[in-house]
């Protein structure tokens, strides 16, 4: 990386971990609000609903306090690892969709479980991701600017992006507005189909 995308990372790393703070925060309410409009609570006492806990407590509210610490100490090294824990809750996510809960009432040898050829298209997938995105990284301006816009930011009359990092830099609190309106959308949403809802009863 040259010297302006050096001094400028750490913004980049702290305003991702701020947005992932929040959208982890959102997730984990938007989980509990179902479990309370379902009545649900019951079910938590359960192995599948403690399996449940660790999943939303372990690899949700901790990521997003070790988000919200990383982000107010200025350290990288928590953030890194909170983004590290949140790629595998993610993994465990998907595990207990399609593993543990699709089909539970199944005996273990009725349930789903991926053949070979489906676990080796995944990894092919996720290999192509990785060699596509080490591809961009080295050959394109992303972490670096390309040698004919040299023009340093304090000299420019006007806002150009001549990089991914320069766009989110610069566009951190649109961003900011973006996720708060959807959030608002999806809440004013979720009011929709709930008064159809109680409609439906009276």
């Amino acid at each position: 990386m040259d010297e302006a995308h050096l001094r400028e990372k750490k913004d980049v790393v702290f305003g991702f971990g701020k947005a992932a703070s929040f959208v982890l925060a959102a997730y984990f309410a938007i989980k509990v609000f179902g479990i309370t409009m379902d009545n649900n609570w019951h079910y938590l006492s359960t192995g599948y609903g403690a399996w449940f806990l660790v999943e939303l407590l372990g690899f949700v509210a901790l990521p997003c306090l070790l988000y919200s610490i990383g982000v107010r100490d200025r350290s990288i090294k928590v953030i890194q690892w909170a983004a590290a824990w949140t790629v595998l809750g993610i993994v465990v996510n998907r595990f207990n969709v399609c593993l543990v809960a699709f089909n539970w009432h199944l005996p273990s040898s009725e349930r789903y479980f991926p053949s070979w050829m489906e676990i080796g298209l995944s990894l092919s997938i996720v290999t192509v991701g990785v060699v596509v995105f080490k591809f961009i990284v080295t050959y394109m301006p992303v972490l670096y600017k390309h040698p004919d816009y040299k023009t340093p930011h304090r000299e420019r009359r006007t806002m150009d992006f001549f990089t991914l990092q320069d766009f989110y830099t610069y566009t951190k609190g649109i961003a900011y507005i973006l996720i708060v309106a959807t959030l608002i959308g999806m809440a004013v949403f979720w009011l929709y189909l709930t008064d159809h809802e109680s409609d439906d009863q009276e």
